[in-house]
């Protein structure tokens, strides 16, 4: 089966398909657009895992980050206080 009987297949399945398999198919499809996850364990699109790149970067660039050696210090206080 190529491409075009394949889609025109599953196009007709959806048409005729109850909620309960359109609910289904939209999380594999959601499913398959993500290509990481934050801190959270939140899914990430390319466009959202690109904008995070970048506001590291933009970040980085501004000043806007701790060095390793700050956070060591700040660790240390948490320990000592």
């Amino acid at each position: 089966m190529g491409i075009i009987e394949l889609k025109n297949k599953i196009h007709k399945q959806i048409e005729i398909s109850d909620e309960k398999l359109l609910i289904k198919i939209a999380r594999l499809l959601d499913a398959s657009t993500t290509i990481s996850y934050d801190s959270l364990g939140n899914p990430l699109s390319l466009e959202q895992y690109d904008n995070l790149i970048n506001k590291g970067i933009e970040d980085i660039k501004n000043g806007d980050f701790v060095s390793q050696e700050d956070l060591e210090k700040e660790i240390q206080s948490w320990n000592n206080a």
